[in-house]
């Protein structure tokens, strides 16, 4: 599964399927009873060679960097 980020040092955004989980995953149930994928995963970046960790839940959905 491809993921969408955003390089904290370049602010150049990039897709990638080679990604780790950092830890454990969760799902969890807002109150408006949504469901939101909780934990952190670790990308390395293309733009400037280091490997960043990223929250799950503040990542971008790759539908909507792909307009759809």
């Amino acid at each position: 599964m491809e993921l969408y980020f955003v390089c904290p040092v370049t602010g150049q955004g990039y897709a990638s399927e080679k990604l780790r989980i950092v830890g454990e995953l969760q799902v969890r149930e807002d109150t408006g009873g949504g469901r939101v994928l909780v934990g952190t995963v670790a990308a390395e970046c293309p733009h400037c060679g280091t490997t960043h960790a990223y929250a799950t839940e503040k990542l971008a959905c790759p539908l909507a960097q792909a307009g759809e």
